[in-house]
Formats: structure tokens, C-alpha cells, sequence
């Protein structure tokens, strides 16, 4: 009996106003419990929003115990009567037997059908009106012919109640509010769940507006496509509705709801903004685990001539609202309080329900609508990315083209907006095609205006490359090249956002060719070009767009390292493990070795897609196969995942004490020590062996093999490593190291005005060490190859053909040339 006493207690604590009642006096309800007799008709209380789902699902789910009670009529009548709904069932005919334990039956289940066991509803009161009209709405939505009793007492205890679906003008009042199955689009039980409280919330408080879904989810739904984005318009300030919503949820109980927030609706897109009117304030909410966003129907008009910020007016007429969107096609309405679509612009016909193309337009007039916000240029090319059956208005293209909407596009928007555009487009299917107008327009020069972009041959990514490897020009190159590569990767299941990322180092991995002083004549043969140094120019000019439209400095990292190596494989051989083990260590992002331990195979998708791209005649796919199962291989094998010299820098310098660390000399036995063992002659297979004696053994015999073969290399390093004066270097990085006059830069007028950009003190052809590096740390040094706007290339160990390694730095943005200082070595 304990047992089954225990089991009732837990039951009943999950029901909210129970919970009280069950701490303090489960004695007393136990005791009812057993006295109460059950019955064939059993009842299950429940909130108005449970019942839509129940009713929609014909199922009863509960995830808490893995059980589901029904409780007799007198028991439910005492205890259970502040929910609205009591829903009676025979429990007879439910899809699983319960058990009886009094006055409450149990289902031991997690989810229950109830389709043939639904009864009647009884409506508890005191309800206001309102409510009780969306609890006959939702019963009348969902086809079931039950009756609904309205009542402050059970049924059968006393004179009967009235039976409200029996009340023929009442259904004829409100037949017209119901929308549930008359919907024009298909709903999801959670969709139907939020816009039915949203009408009940404004049935109970008196509100008296539309609420229309604006936007991309009609065109998702229409599409039958699922859409997570629902904007809903309104005539009111939507903040205040934010707030209405989320104080009924706390009277209805309803869970997963958030605090309400606002949202600017300033372009600047900033909600702390002083000066922000209320009405003109986005209202936010979570409900049912869904944002919804309240957006106050308005106008726009751009009084400021060089700003795409409007100056906005509020509306109540959707006619006026829809004439701001920037597409015909994500310019329709669903429309809450009937259930229909509304289109006040042909955005249906546009969307080629009857299988027709999808249209891209503009809901005004082309011209007036990319001068007032030439954003919206980008945004009509992410969606014609998005829709391969798409077509762009001829009139769109044209506007494209025009000189005023290039120069509008460089005055009013800030080049980080570009950012999010571009991304998504680069995840699109059809991006191709969108990439295709961006350049054949000319509009990319305004997209991705930067101070590199400057000296670049006037045809641009039009330019003839004028060399026997390529058959198209520049931008048929590229545009191959990302299409291959897309392949590429959905076929090795490569996931959409790296996907999107690796098509931003294909778009572009051969920028630096437009570069004027990359543009050299072959000096034997005329009439061919060649572009010495392109990948390394492509990589400062990727970096510097990429930054400018916003996009992350991890990410840059990543697409600059494709872009810098994506020749690599094109033009080496790698069969040897040893040239495996050094392109590794080349192309590895230093602090991100985890993080990015597969660069190795996006610049091989990479290297695939530029040689496919090239001169298909001449495309091996076997060879490439090859290399890329022969790199695969060995990334997967001890020496390659074991990147690490079995020897540490302090077992070298007790092996060699002679020589001073800050010399550099251990760089270079490490690097022979990895090279040793990419060859097998360090054999470091035992790492792939469990913790134990047997891998103890094995290491200590590897590492002894390893301290003699330093030791066989100790009378070579002595003679070149303490002959020569580079500890001299030491002395000098000490000393420029101490700074007598000290001073605050908060001190300092000038920083504190900002009147002109920081300047750098390095020049071209200045050789320079990197002071992070601790003593017992490779100190190599490098030189200043390359300076172009505020990127700087250092060339690491310019004459050590083996450790000869590139690094490019933004002088503004990085820290690391803080830590540079000018060597004389």
C-alpha cells in the first residue's frame, strides 16, 4: 500500500494546484482518494492551450513520470476545479488499459491515443465570455463532435447544466472567428497554439486591431516550406503588445514564455538608442518556445539623401506598410483573425504556385526603391540565390548597373550590412547565378570597396589571364571554381555553413590577379602573363573585405589560410610522408591546431576545384583522388596526428648545453626530429597503443633512438650555431625592450581626440623578431616583405628553405606586431 501511496503523491505534486494541498495534507486526500469509488467516465484537467494540442493530436503525452491520470468526477469536482477544462472520457475505450487505483486511474504510459474515448468538455467557471468562445472555437476546428457543458458544479450531482454547443445562435455568432481547419495555410500545432492565444489575449483584453503574419513566412508556408520567422504587423505600438502577451501568459499559465524586449527599427539596429519613440518600437516575446516579433505597420520616407535611415510614420492600412518591403514575393499577409492570405501586390502570382518561375520584383517602383536603401540590391541577389527557378525583373538588373545606385550604395551603407547578405548567399544553391550579376553589373566594386581594391586593373574580375592554364577569364574562373568546389563538398557531406565559408575563399582565392603590380609579362614568352605571388595578395585582400563586411576574425583566419596555400598542391609533390608532415606544420593556424585540425582537407577541396576549373582536358581525378587518400591516410596515422617532436625543448638543450637556446638552435632540431619521424625513423607508431607498460617501453626506446641521433648531430651544430654572433641579438632585444620615457597614452591629448590613425614604424626590407617567444622557444627571425594598406607580411626564416614560413598581420586590428621589434642580427 506504501508503494502504491508514494506513486499517488508523486502523480498529484505535478499538478500545479495540487502541489500545495498534497505537501500539507496528503493524508487527507489519500483518504478521499480510496473513499471515492471510480467509474467508466474519468476526467483529465487541462488549460485552453492544452486542449488545442489534445484535441489537433488526439493524444495525451506526459514526459515528467511516464504516466498519465484520470481522475474521477467528485475527485476532480474538489480538487482540480481552478483548470478551465475538465475533458470526460470513457476510459474503457482508451487506447491502453489503467490501472485503478481509487479514485484516480493510471495510464503507464508516456503518450495515450483518445480519440474514441472523448465524451463531452466541461468548462469550469468562473471563465470570462471570451475564453469560453476560443474553448468552442478550437472544439469547433477540430471536427469533433463533442459536447461542451458549462458549469460550476459536476454534472449529475445536482440540476443539469447547460450544454453550450447546443446553442445554435451562438455557433452562428462566432462560426465566423473560427479559423483552425479554414485556414489557407497549413498550420503546425504549435503555430495554431500561439495564434489562438494571441486571439484569445485579444478577446480578453479588449483589443481592437488586426494581426497579420508579415512577410518571409507566408512565402515559406505558400512554398510549403517550414519557416521559424514570424513577424507579426500591427497598428499598435508593438513593445506595448510584447508586454500585453506576456502578462496573459502569466494569467493562463502558459510556460515558455519570455520576458518581453524591444527591438529598434532603426536601421542602425541598435535597441539602447536614446530618442527611440515607443510607437516605433519592435516588441519581442518567446512563446511556446518560438520568437515572436510585434512589428508596428509603418511607412517610409528618406529625407536624408546620403542615409538609408528612414524617417518613419506609423499606419494602420497594410496597403501603405507593404510599399516599404523590398520584394513582391515577401510583401503577403496572413492575416490571424481570418485565416486568409492577403496580397496587396500580386506577391502570390510572383511566387509561381501554378508552375510558373519564382519572380523577383519590387513592390514600388525599382529605381525609387534601391536609391531610398541599396542593401535590398544584396538582399534580391541572396534570394534569387536562394530560388534556382527564380528570375530577376529585367528593371532590377538595369538599376543594378546604374552609376547613381553604385554611388548610393557607397554613401548610405555601412559595409558591415554587407556582411550577413553575403554569407548567407554563399550557403544558396543558385549562388552562381547571384555571384554572376554582382560582378557583370559592376556592383561588387561598390560591395567590396576597400583601399585594396584600388589598384586593380580596370577590367576587373573581366581580365583576360592570359596564360596557357586557363581557359576562362578571371571571373568564369572563380565561378567554376566555387561551383566545383560546392560539389565537392556536398558530396563528401561537408556541412552548409563550412560550405558557405570554403565558397568565400573560392570567391576569392584569385583576387591579387587584378592587382596591377601582380600583373607581370612572362619573361620568355610574349603575349602570357604571369601573377608571381597572387595567393599571398589574394589572402591581404580577402582579409581586408572580409573584415570590412563584418565577418569574424576566426573565420578570416581560415579562408585566408585556403586562399594562401590553395596552390600548394597544384604544384608540389607531397607522396613522401615527410612532405606531408611539413605542409601540416605550414598550413596549421598556430593556437587553433584542434579547432582546425581538417584545414588540410578544405585546401585539398580546394586545390581539386581550382584544377577542375582551369582546363578541365587536362584534369586528372585520379591523381587527385590519390592525393587526397594518401593525405588522409597519413592525417589518421600516429605520425600525423602525433604533430609533436618526441623530444622536448628542455631534453635538447640538456643534450647540447653548450649552445645558448636564445640562438635558435633548437627550431632547428625539432624541426629534423618531426621530419625523422614523418620518415619512420623515429618510429612513433606506440602512440596509438593504450596507457601501459608496452607504450612505456616503446617510448623510452624511441626516445633513446632519438637523443643519439641529436647526438650525431651535435659536432655539425656546435660549429655553426656557436661560431657565429646571433646570440648578439639578445643583448639588443633587452635593450630595446626598456622604455625611459614613460607615458600614459590616456594622457595624451591626441589619442584621446583621435584626430589621425595610429602610424607603424615598420618598413619594407626591416628584419624583425617576435619577443613572445619564450628563451627556451625557436628565435627566428623574419623580414618585411610586404606592406599594402594595413596589412604587413613577414617572411619567417627567409633563407631556411625547410623553415621558411609567411605570416600576414593587420597593423591596426592585431596585437602581435606589439610584439615585434627591429633585429640586427
Amino acid at each position: 500500500m506504501e508503494n502504491k501511496d508514494n506513486k499517488i503523491i508523486e502523480i498529484l505534486s505535478s499538478f500545479r494546484h495540487l502541489f500545495i494541498d498534497v505537501s500539507n495534507n496528503s493524508s487527507i486526500i489519500l483518504n478521499d482518494i480510496r473513499n471515492i469509488q471510480s467509474t467508466n467516465k474519468m476526467v483529465y484537467p487541462c488549460d485552453i492551450i492544452d486542449l488545442r494540442k489534445i484535441l489537433d493530436e488526439l493524444m495525451i503525452e506526459d514526459s515528467n513520470h511516464g504516466s498519465i491520470p484520470f481522475f474521477s468526477l467528485l475527485f476532480a469536482d474538489k480538487y482540480l476545479k481552478e483548470y478551465p477544462i475538465f475533458i470526460v472520457f470513457n476510459i474503457k475505450k482508451l487506447s491502453q488499459e489503467c490501472e485503478n487505483l481509487g479514485a484516480i486511474s493510471v495510464c503507464n504510459f508516456n503518450g495515450i491515443y483518445i480519440g474514441d474515448a472523448i465524451l463531452s468538455l466541461i468548462v469550469n467557471e468562473p471563465l470570462s465570455q471570451l475564453s469560453i468562445e476560443s474553448i468552442l472555437n478550437i472544439v469547433k476546428s477540430s471536427g469533433l463532435q463533442i459536447e461542451c457543458i458549462r458549469s460550476n458544479r459536476i454534472p449529475g450531482t445536482s440540476s443539469p447544466s447547460p450544454k453550450l454547443s447546443k446553442d445554435k445562435n451562438y455557433w452562428k455568432k462566432y462560426a465566423q472567428r473560427v479559423i483552425g481547419k479554414h485556414s489557407e495555410l497549413p498550420l503546425t500545432s504549435k503555430e495554431k497554439n500561439i495564434f489562438e492565444f494571441l486571439r484569445t489575449v485579444k478577446k480578453d483584453y479588449g483589443l481592437n486591431f488586426q494581426m497579420r503574419v508579415a512577410g518571409g513566412w507566408v512565402r515559406d508556408k505558400l512554398l510549403n516550406r517550414e519557416s521559424d520567422d514570424i513577424d507579426i504587423a500591427v497598428d499598435m505600438p508593438g513593445f506595448e503588445l510584447a508586454k500585453i502577451v506576456a502578462d496573459a501568459s502569466v494569467k493562463y499559465n502558459i510556460n515558455k514564455v519570455s520576458q518581453p524586449y524591444r527591438v529598434s527599427l532603426e536601421k542602425s539596429a541598435d535597441p539602447e538608442k536614446k530618442g527611440d519613440k515607443d510607437e516605433l518600437m519592435v516588441g519581442s516575446v518567446n512563446l511556446f518556445g518560438q520568437k515572436i516579433e510585434f512589428v508596428p505597420m509603418r511607412t517610409e520616407h528618406y529625407p536624408d539623401p546620403n542615409s538609408r535611415q528612414p524617417a518613419i510614420t506609423n499606419t494602420n492600412d497594410p496597403k501603405e506598410d507593404v510599399k516599404r518591403r523590398d520584394l513582391t514575393i515577401n510583401s503577403l499577409y496572413y492575416n490571424i483573425d481570418t485565416g486568409q492570405v492577403e496580397d496587396y501586390v500580386g506577391g502570390k502570382e510572383d511566387l509561381g504556385l501554378n508552375g510558373g518561375n519564382i519572380k523577383l520584383k519590387t513592390p514600388d517602383e525599382p529605381y525609387k526603391t534601391f536609391k531610398e536603401d541599396p542593401l535590398r540590391l544584396l538582399r534580391v541577389l541572396r534570394f534569387h540565390s536562394r530560388y534556382p527557378n527564380s528570375e530577376i525583373d529585367p528593371e532590377i538588373i538595369n538599376v543594378m548597373k546604374d552609376k547613381r545606385i553604385h554611388e548610393s550604395y557607397r554613401k548610405k551603407v555601412a559595409t558591415e550590412r554587407a556582411g550577413p547578405e553575403i554569407v548567407k548567399m554563399m550557403t544558396e544553391d543558385n549562388l552562381v547565378d547571384s555571384l554572376r550579376i554582382l560582378f557583370d553589373t559592376g556592383l561588387y566594386k561598390s560591395v567590396f570597396k576597400v583601399p585594396t581594391m584600388e589598384d586593380i586593373n580596370e577590367e576587373g574580375m573581366h581580365m583576360d589571364q592570359q596564360t596557357p592554364f586557363h581557359k576562362h577569364n578571371l571571373l568564369d574562373h572563380t565561378l567554376e571554381v566555387i561551383r566545383n568546389l560546392t560539389q565537392i563538398m556536398k558530396s563528401n557531406n561537408e556541412n552548409k555553413d563550412m560550405i558557405g565559408l570554403m565558397n568565400l575563399a573560392a570567391l576569392f582565392h584569385d583576387f591579387g590577379k587584378m592587382k596591377k603590380n601582380i600583373q607581370q609579362p612572362h619573361p620568355s614568352e610574349e603575349g602570357r602573363m604571369q601573377y608571381l605571388g597572387h595567393e599571398d595578395e589574394s589572402a591581404i585582400m580577402s582579409d581586408e573585405i572580409m573584415k570590412s563586411i563584418g565577418i569574424s576574425r576566426d573565420k578570416r583566419d581560415m579562408v585566408n589560410q585556403v586562399v594562401k596555400f590553395h596552390m600548394k598542391p597544384l604544384h608540389s609533390d607531397y607522396s613522401s610522408s615527410r612532405a606531408k608532415g611539413r605542409f601540416l606544420r605550414k598550413t596549421k593556424m598556430p593556437g587553433k591546431e584542434e579547432e582546425h585540425k581538417d584545414l588540410w582537407k578544405y585546401i585539398l577541396y580546394h586545390s581539386q576545384a581550382d584544377a577542375m576549373s582551369s582546363d578541365p582536358s587536362k584534369y586528372d581525378i585520379e591523381k587527385h583522388k590519390k592525393i587526397f587518400d594518401d593525405f588522409s591516410e597519413y592525417v589518421n596515422s600516429p605520425k600525423g596526428s602525433f604533430q609533436t617532436p618526441i623530444l622536448k625543448g628542455g631534453d635538447i638543450m640538456a643534450i647540447i648545453p653548450e649552445i645558448e637556446p636564445r640562438t635558435g638552435f633548437i627550431s632547428e632540431i625539432t624541426n629534423r626530429l618531426l621530419e625523422l619521424q614523418d620518415e619512420g625513423i623515429i618510429d612513433i607508431s606506440f602512440m596509438s597503443l593504450p596507457e601501459g607498460p608496452e607504450k612505456e617501453n616503446l617510448k623510452l626506446q624511441e626516445s633513446n633512438k632519438a637523443i643519439s641521433l641529436v647526438n650525431e648531430m651535435k659536432p655539425e651544430l656546435l660549429q655553426k650555431y656557436k661560431e657565429n654572433k646571433m646570440a648578439n641579438w639578445y643583448i639588443k632585444l633587452k635593450k630595446a625592450q626598456t622604455i625611459n620615457d614613460y607615458r600614459d597614452p590616456s594622457m595624451d591629448e591626441g589619442v584621446k581626440k583621435g584626430p589621425t590613425k595610429a602610424r607603424h614604424s615598420f618598413q619594407v626590407g626591416m628584419r624583425v623578431r617576435d619577443r613572445r617567444r619564450g628563451v627556451a622557444n625557436p628565435q627566428e627571425f623574419g623580414k618585411v616583405e610586404k606592406i599594402s594598406g594595413n596589412k604587413m607580411k613577414i617572411v619567417w626564416n627567409p633563407n631556411d628553405k625547410d623553415n621558411k614560413m609567411e605570416e600576414i598581420f593587420d597593423l591596426i586590428e592585431d596585437l602581435v606586431p606589439l610584439s615585434l621589434i627591429v633585429a640586427e642580427v
